[in-house]
C-alpha cells in the first residue's frame, strides 16, 4: 500500500512540484520492477520522461519514454501505448521534426479509435490528441490547419460537456495562432485569459503564456509590458525549474525589450547571460537529432530481434513436428 501511495503522490506532484515527483518515481521504480507491476512501471517511466522534458534534459527524457514504449509493447497495453506514442510525438515536436511527430500522433489516434470503438476509452481522449496536432501544425507554420484542430477540440469539449478541461491550453494555442495571423486583439484576449488560468492554479505553463504575452507586446511595440512578461517568464523558470529550454529565448527577448526602453546595460548583461547558457541537448539540435535517430534505430533493431526470435521459434516447432 505504501508503494501505491507513493506512486499516486508522485503523479499528483507532476505539475506542481516536478522535482519531488521525479525523486518519488525514481525511488519506487526498482520496487515496481521487483513486484512486476508493469502498468505502474510504464506510467513511472512516462512521468520521469515528462519531468526531464520540462527541464530540457531531453536525452534522459528519451531514455525513459523509450523504456516505457518497450514495456508497453511487451505487455501489449494499448492504452499506455497510446500515451507513449503521444509523448514520443511531443519530443519529436520539440526538435522541429514535425513529420515524425505527426506520425506518432496518428498512431496514437488509431489506437484511440480502437479503444473508443471497444468501449475502453472515452471520446474525450481525442481532445488531447487534436490539441497535440494543433501544436505541431502551429510550430510548422500551418496556422489555419492548427486553428481547425483547436476548433475541433472546442466542439468536442462542448459536445461532451467537459467543463474547464484543457481550457487554458486551448486558449493559449488560440492566442498564439492569432498572433501569428496578425490578429493582435484576439491574440491578446486569449493569451491574457490563458495566463490568468495558469496563474490562478499555479501551473507551470504560465511560463509559456508569459513568454507568448511578451511576444505579443513586443509585436505591438509596447516594451514595458513586454519586459514585464519576459521577466515573469524567467522568474517562473527559476522558481519551478521547469520549461528551462526557453530560458535562452526569454533572455534574448528580454534584452531586446530593455534595449528599446533605453536600458542598454541591463540589455547587454541579459544578452551575455543568454549566450552563457550551456549549449547542452536543447541548443545542440544536431545532437538531439542524433539521439532521436539512435532511438529510432534501436527501436528498429528491437523489432528485427523480436522477428528473428519468432522465426527461430517457428523453425524449432517445424523441426519438432518433423521428428
Amino acid at each position: 500500500q505504501d508503494l501505491i501511495h507513493k506512486f499516486r503522490v508522485a503523479n499528483s506532484l507532476l505539475d506542481i512540484n516536478p522535482d519531488s515527483s521525479l525523486l518519488l518515481f525514481t525511488e519506487i521504480l526498482p520496487q515496481l520492477l521487483f513486484e512486476s507491476d508493469s502498468v505502474r512501471m510504464i506510467k513511472s517511466h512516462i512521468g520521469i520522461s515528462d519531468v526531464y522534458k520540462n527541464k530540457g534534459q531531453f536525452g534522459s527524457a528519451y531514455d525513459h519514454i523509450w523504456d516505457a514504449l518497450l514495456l508497453a509493447e511487451e505487455f501489449q497495453d494499448t492504452l499506455l501505448l497510446l500515451e507513449v506514442h503521444e509523448d514520443v510525438g511531443g519530443l519529436y515536436g520539440i526538435l522541429n521534426k514535425y513529420e515524425e511527430a505527426s506520425g506518432h500522433f496518428h498512431i496514437a489516434m488509431g489506437l484511440a479509435e480502437g479503444l473508443i470503438h471497444s468501449g475502453d476509452l472515452s471520446e474525450a481522449r481525442f481532445v488531447n490528441l487534436y490539441y497535440s496536432m494543433a501544436v505541431i501544425n502551429r510550430k510548422s507554420g500551418r496556422y489555419k490547419v492548427a486553428m481547425a484542430y483547436i476548433d475541433t477540440c472546442m466542439t468536442l469539449k462542448s459536445k461532451l460537456d467537459l467543463g474547464i478541461a484543457n481550457t487554458g491550453y486551448l486558449d493559449a494555442e488560440l492566442g498564439r495562432n492569432y498572433l501569428h495571423l496578425n490578429q493582435i486583439e484576439l491574440a491578446e484576449e486569449y493569451l491574457i485569459k490563458a495566463n490568468t488560468f495558469f496563474n490562478e492554479r499555479r501551473l507551470h505553463y504560465e511560463i509559456m503564456t508569459s513568454l507568448f504575452l511578451g511576444d505579443l507586446y513586443a509585436e505591438k511595440g509596447s516594451w514595458i509590458p513586454a519586459e514585464q512578461f519576459y521577466s515573469r517568464c524567467l522568474l517562473l523558470i527559476s522558481l519551478y525549474n521547469s520549461h528551462t529550454d526557453v530560458a535562452k529565448e526569454a533572455l534574448q527577448k528580454l534584452s531586446i525589450a530593455q534595449y528599446n526602453l533605453g536600458n542598454s546595460r541591463e540589455a547587454y548583461d541579459n544578452l551575455r547571460s543568454a549566450f552563457s547558457i550551456s549549449d547542452s541537448l536543447y541548443n545542440s539540435r544536431s545532437s538531439h537529432n542524433s539521439d532521436l535517430f539512435q532511438i529510432k534505430n534501436k527501436y528498429a533493431e528491437e523489432i528485427k530481434k523480436k522477428n528473428r526470435q519468432i522465426l527461430e521459434q517457428n523453425s524449432e516447432l517445424d523441426r519438432n513436428c518433423l521428428l
